[in-house]
């Protein structure tokens, strides 16, 4: 189909992004209007014939100016308060052909699951009326399963709900991963925590790109998504291999560290499993993603540009 229109609510920062890339590298038959508040690389795609942009606070009523256009695909990547997903989806539902939900892996209670790995029937997060519009990271899962709730509320909404694992990929604005990539290059040795022996799932940000695209225009049988792109991997073995890529001879410590330490370290969540599976979309879907090896040589790369 030609000229169909897509709306992207972010799309400059960081996955939104590579989407954005990869459909125009493609030459992909979307007009794409963006929607964000202009603040994150604002110059991004400017020149882009087939790409306008709206500006304004989703939170606020700048939202209205989407109200009244139909939109074939809308991605979201940006809904992180119930209320205003509520408000959004209630005025333009029927305008729009398929709208699809990015969440994340948080909405489970990955303190507590019910079964490893985690599918898409885990336990979920509990959620009260004082996480709506609470702000803190405290309550950003809760405050996701609140959003999810509200998509799922909208009678004959065509959507899909996508929960990625932690994200890692060239444009990661919160250098998680960076972070140790960065010491392992410049220190002789550095501590980390001996819980990095455990088994997690990571989602690497092009191949999750790439299922966003697919689901642009796919059939599903199903509404909710796990998306993980590699088999559960010890974080201490993906450091080594990142650090054979990297060429240095920095020696891994594993250290006993106290669960209340745990934000003095990126990546690292004692509490918590992270263990996913994602048995839903590869059942059903023929989806080919890059081995650990090829997305960890591609992110050292991106790091050394």
């Amino acid at each position: 189909m030609k000229n169909r229109s897509l709306l992207i609510i972010g799309g400059t920062r960081f996955v939104g992004r590579i989407v954005i890339e990869k459909l125009l590298k493609d030459e992909a038959n979307y007009i794409i209007t963006v929607f964000n508040r202009g603040i994150t690389n604002k110059t991004l795609f400017q020149n882009e014939a087939n790409i306008n942009f709206i500006y304004g606070d989703r939170e606020t009523n700048d939202i209205k100016q989407l109200f009244n256009k139909k939109w074939d695909v809308v991605i979201d990547f940006m809904a992180y308060y119930p209320d205003s997903i509520a408000f959004m989806l209630n005025k333009m539902h029927q305008n729009i052909g398929r709208y699809l939900f990015i969440s994340t892996i948080s909405v489970y209670d990955l303190e507590n699951p019910t079964s490893i790995p985690i599918n898409e029937k885990g336990k979920l997060l509990k959620w009260e009326s004082k996480h709506r519009k609470d702000t803190t990271w405290e309550s950003y899962g809760q405050r996701k399963i609140a959003c999810e709730e509200e998509v799922q509320k909208i009678f004959n909404l065509d959507h899909i709900i996508l929960r990625p694992s932690l994200i890692y990929g060239k444009y990661d604005y919160s250098e998680r991963f960076y972070y140790w990539l960065n010491k392992m290059k410049n220190e002789t040795a550095i501590n980390i925590p001996e819980d990095f022996n455990k088994l997690v799932n990571y989602t690497f940000s092009e191949d999750f790109a790439n299922v966003i695209i697919h689901f642009m225009e796919a059939d599903h049988k199903n509404n909710v998504y796990n998306v993980v792109t590699h088999k559960a991997t010890k974080l201490t073995d993906i450091l080594n291999v990142s650090k054979k890529m990297l060429q240095s001879n920095c020696t891994l410590i594993p250290v006993k560290l106290e669960p209340s330490n745990a934000f003095k370290y990126p990546l690292w969540f004692p509490m918590e499993c992270l263990e996913i599976s994602s048995e839903r979309l590869h059942n059903e879907f023929n989806l080919k993603f890059k081995t650990i090896e090829e997305s960890l040589h591609l992110t050292v790369n991106y790091m050394k540009d």
